[in-house]
């Protein structure tokens, strides 16, 4: 009789299928034949999708990787009713993929941490949302074994986070094959009012080998809370993380930690796990900033609001004063000594865009800020670090100034010191201002008033960590393998991983070179790299965030270089920029042979955004097409010019990238 071999009746020694002229594919299972009309789409099986052109030819005929959908006779586009975190090609970044219960794919969203969970079931971020919340303090206890207590068994905790703190080891292993499980929580600081609150958190845990982390940033390796013992007795002086790692007991004490959400883990180091009990302490009133023990932990840098006329005490001064000969200190806190006058040394050399010349009365004849009340914060400053930090906003005459901790804290200072009273003569406020680079170690932050001024204020506080590459020393999170590679290694590398903190920008599961993700992990020129383990292809990106030239016809260009040669047999672009009246732009795209195409040509009118994929998803609106690329070498500087031609309604090029397909 007739047989059934990939998908196509083979005739026998009897033929059942010679009396039907479209009975040209059969069914593999049942060993039955089929016809192949009308045309498009058909199930041949719960697994086979066969595509006909309804004159009996069986043009394609797939195995469906989500099975066939009877109702709709075409593949499922995705597993029925699920959630699935994979890495996403068309938008470059890890992924929750929704599927309905047809089969039909809903929506896909980048996680925001670019990491799935180990089990491919969401982002990571929706796993720490789902964590216990101790904002209201308490305990979370349990064994990070699983409850049959037996490392390597199916109940294990989730290895969601590398074990070690820093640098990042693998994730997502055997608790036997090196991974360390962990239970993750979360808590909230707000004390409801629109000033900022700062407090003291103490975190309490016992369990062999534990390690604690912090961050504002879920399952972060790299934005750990710098924090400092500024709240201690004796007060502690040098700067940390908010990981630790030692045997039971052990206690996280962050001081002064301002308002916000935080992402916390009891970890341990990879191939451990075990009982643990964590107590979580949050006092229901903030510090108070009066004092160095009181402090607000700005090492995270930010925006922050409050008042010195109520509850604070005039308890610190600049203490620097050096002689001024040129004039008197009229109406200042400066005194005088054998006939000379003292003011503080708080002028214009703080900051590089003061505006207020040297050598004058405003720079020199400044006030300390004796007679004022003042807020205290503390900087714990891991590494060499630029700081820039303003009273620009707030509602009275400011005196900020920045003094190292001494050995017993606040009180004496160190020796670093810089103070700022006015920066800029046209604010009348008296907004003070430093920029100035500093060493590692803790520094107190005082915002302090001139003459017994005090008032409402806004600190700015913006913090740039420095490296010193080349001293055999990896910095992490500053340095790694591929920005320093005389000091940091990447010992997982070819894991399939990507572990952030040790440098990579990609992991395709080998060390291979020339293959888009190289052997040290970094993504190749010319390639673009997504998921886990990476799947790179030929392209390129880049994120310039730059303001659109608003009502300037002659626009803004940006390029990306791709250095290896290839055919293009087919290409789409990705494209994020964000404005607020899309009518008024146009956007083009040239190749390095000459060839231009407008892939926005002012339509839109009043929509916002064009946050798109040129042409998966969306067909230029010429002159041009996609299709004009074809043929042409891939080598060369790749430009997209975007211009906004009418005034008023403004943007900014976030992203775009180049995908390409070729031989």
């Amino acid at each position: 009789g007739d047989t059934c071999q990939s998908g196509v009746c083979q005739e026998g020694v009897t033929d059942p299928c010679a009396g039907d002229p479209c009975a040209n594919l059969c069914d593999e299972i049942s060993d039955l034949c089929g016809g192949c009309a009308p045309a498009g789409t058909q199930c041949m099986n719960p697994v086979q999708e066969a595509t006909c052109d309804g004159a009996c030819t069986t043009i394609q005929l797939i195995i469906c990787e989500y099975g066939c959908n009877l109702a709709r006779d075409e593949c499922n586009e995705c597993a029925p009713s699920t959630v699935e975190c994979k890495g996403d090609v068309e938008f470059l970044c890890n992924a929750e993929f929704v599927c309905d219960a047809n089969g039909l794919l809903q929506s896909k969203t980048c996680c925001t941490t670019n990491r799935c969970a180990c089990d491919a079931s969401a982002c990571l971020e929706d796993m720490c949302a789902a964590a216990p919340d101790l904002s209201a303090g308490g305990n979370l206890a349990g064994d990070t074994c699983g409850p049959d207590g037996i490392p390597g068994t199916a109940d294990d905790s989730p290895d969601n986070i590398p074990g070690d703190c820093n640098p990042g080891g693998s994730a997502c292993q055997d608790v036997l094959a090196g991974g360390a499980p962990e239970e993750l929580f979360q808590f909230t600081l707000d004390d409801g009012t629109g000033d900022s609150a700062f407090y003291q958190v103490t975190l309490d845990s016992s369990i062999l080998s534990a390690m604690l982390r912090v961050s504002t940033i879920c399952g972060s390796e790299t934005a750990h809370v710098n924090m400092a013992d500024v709240c201690g007795a004796p007060p502690g002086t040098t700067p940390d993380e908010s990981c630790y790692g030692w045997a039971d007991p052990n206690q996280m004490v962050l001081c002064g930690l301002p308002e916000g959400t935080y992402y916390g883990a009891v970890d341990s180091p990879p191939g451990v796990c075990g009982a643990f009990s964590l107590d979580v302490t949050i006092p229901a009133s903030p510090v108070s900033l009066d004092t160095g023990a009181e402090a607000g932990n700005i090492s995270m840098g930010g925006s922050f609001s409050g008042n010195t006329c109520a509850g604070l005490n005039d308890n610190y001064k600049f203490p620097d004063e050096g002689a001024w000969a040129i004039s008197t200190c009229p109406g200042s806190d400066c005194y005088k000594l054998a006939g000379v006058d003292y003011c503080p040394d708080c002028g214009v050399s703080a900051a590089t865009d003061c505006t207020i010349p040297p050598n004058t009365e405003q720079d020199k004849c400044t006030y300390s800020g004796e007679n004022s009340n003042e807020a205290v914060f503390h900087m714990a400053l891991e590494f060499p670090s630029g700081v820039d930090i303003s009273t620009a906003g707030s509602d009275f005459d400011t005196v900020l100034y920045i003094m190292e901790t001494g050995p017993n804290g606040a009180d004496p200072p160190g020796g670093a010191r810089i103070c700022n009273d006015d920066c800029w003569l046209t604010d009348v406020d008296g907004a003070s201002h430093i920029q100035t680079s500093l060493p590692a170690g803790v520094y107190y932050v005082y915002v302090d008033g001139a003459g017994g001024d005090c008032g409402n204020f806004d600190l700015s506080v913006i913090i740039s960590p420095a490296a010193n590459c080349g001293n055999m020393s990896c910095e992490a999170p500053y340095e790694n393998c591929t920005n320093c590679p005389p000091d940091c290694q990447c010992p997982n590398c070819g894991d399939g991983t990507i572990n952030t903190t040790e440098g990579e920008e990609c992991d395709d599961g080998d060390t291979d070179d020339g293959d888009g993700c190289s052997g040290i992990c970094s993504v190749e020129g010319g390639y673009v790299c997504s998921g886990q383990p990476s799947v790179c292809t030929p392209g390129g990106s880049s994120c310039p965030g730059s303001v659109i030239p608003d009502g300037d016809p002659g626009g803004m260009t940006d390029v990306i270089n791709i250095p290896i040669g290839w055919t293009i047999n087919d290409i789409n672009v990705d494209v994020d920029i964000s404005h607020t009246w899309i009518g008024d732009l146009i956007v083009e795209l040239s190749s390095p042979g000459g060839t231009t195409v407008r892939l926005h040509d002012r339509s839109g009118a009043d929509g916002d955004n064009i946050i798109t994929n040129y042409d998966l998803v969306t067909s230029p609106d010429g002159p041009g097409s996609m299709a004009d690329f074809d043929g042409e070498n891939t080598a060369g500087d790749w430009t997209l010019f975007v211009s906004d031609s009418v005034a008023i309604d403004s943007g900014m090029l976030n992203c775009w990238s180049i995908h390409f397909d070729t031989p």
